[in-house]
């Protein structure tokens, strides 16, 4: 009885772990294929960066200047929030 047990554990074992090794590669594999292709739409990428730096530029200053400050105050209603630019990118159609 103790073979038999020792014998069906060790087949279990042994299906267990090439079944985590097998899962393994394929996961390997489908992260090699996902890192190879582009997942985001790069012109609507680069409209979106340009709504976003337009805006920002408006709502604190050039970049020139920006970059010569040491210390930039923002007030409490500056604060960036995504609702403002989620509906920046609606209205120009790049949702």
């Amino acid at each position: 009885m103790w073979d038999l047990t020792m014998a069906v554990l060790g087949i279990l074992i042994c299906f267990f772990v090439v079944g985590f090794f097998v899962l393994h590669v394929i996961d390997r594999a489908g992260a090699r294929r996902r890192a190879k292709e582009n997942t985001y739409d790069e012109p609507r990428l680069k409209q979106r960066l340009q709504i976003t730096a337009d805006w920002y530029a408006d709502k604190f200053g050039p970049e020139a200047e920006r970059g010569q400050q040491t210390r930039i105050r923002i007030e409490p209603w500056g604060d960036i929030e995504t609702y403002e630019l989620r509906g920046l990118y609606r209205q120009n159609g790049v949702e």
